[in-house]
């Protein structure tokens, strides 16, 4: 259904990740690494869920799963960074 919207959130999460840390690591300190995964986390989680949950068979609305459950590890993911490296 819409699978395409979840393949190019996880192919721009990708994109963003190897552009970032492949091709312009050393361009950034650590900190600026580390503010920079809010960037590519975001669309690789939302493609990842979203297409986790077109597999399964009870989800009615996989759109709004995939945001909700992006949005928790997108928070996880906050607290985890401002705990050990941006504190």
């Amino acid at each position: 259904m819409h699978s395409s919207l979840f393949i190019a959130a996880l192919a721009g999460g990708v994109l963003t990740f190897v552009y970032l840390y492949i091709f312009h690591f050393d361009q950034y300190t650590e900190e600026e690494l580390v503010r920079l995964t809010f960037y590519w986390v975001p669309p690789l989680l939302f493609g990842i869920f979203g297409l986790v949950c077109n597999q399964l068979k009870g989800v009615s609305r996989p759109l709004v799963f995939a945001a909700v459950a992006t949005l928790i590890g997108v928070l996880a993911l906050a607290v985890f960074l401002m705990t050990f490296f941006l504190s």
